[in-house]
């Protein structure tokens, strides 16, 4: 279920916010009395540093949905395992976001984190039916593996490697549902 849920998962700092402060910025901004003030622009991240960053963020996630032990029949556990992983992917998607800040061009990754965002939330309305039938996550015509199957296709198109991913490794093997 893990795997349907982080999609190759992310929960790590998203990388250093890149500030760059140039001495033309901070020329005459010295006030009388020691005060002033530096001017701070916010470099772009690049899609290439995007990806790479984004996928460190799934990565780490990931390996934290794999420390959630997988829930026996009771459905108080299955409730327990459903409500971790899907706190487990909302907090990538809040770090995904924030890293989306950082893009010069974020439409389509905020496409996808929105998408992603929305699935989470569709589980948590589900997830009693989620409990009583969990075949309604790999049903082909649920709510929810059309949903995953063109998220993951999207995501291997804007580059990702391990977000939005399924599979044991997190890896894509490029094939739908692969990893």
């Amino acid at each position: 279920f893990a795997a349907v849920l982080v999609f190759g998962g992310g929960l790590t700092a998203c990388g250093s916010k890149t500030t760059t402060t140039t001495p033309a910025a901070n020329a005459g901004t010295a006030a009388p009395g020691g005060g002033g003030s530096a001017t701070t622009a916010k470099a772009k991240l690049s899609k290439e540093q995007v990806i790479e960053q984004a996928d460190k963020i799934c990565a780490a996630s990931k390996e934290q949905g794999d420390k959630i032990p997988e829930p026996t029949n009771d459905a108080d556990r299955i409730r327990n395992y459903l409500n971790q992983s899907f706190d487990l992917v909302q907090r990538q998607v809040e770090q995904l976001r924030s890293l989306a800040e950082q893009a010069g061009d974020n439409a389509t990754l905020t496409e996808l984190i929105d998408e992603l965002e929305e699935t989470v939330r569709t589980g948590r309305d589900r997830i009693e039916d989620i409990v009583a039938n969990s075949d309604i996550l790999t049903d082909p015509n649920g709510p929810f593996e059309p949903r995953v199957a063109e998220l993951q296709r999207r995501a291997n198109e804007f580059g990702f490697k391990v977000c939005m991913q399924r599979g044991s490794t997190g890896e894509s093997t490029g094939e739908p549902g692969g990893g």
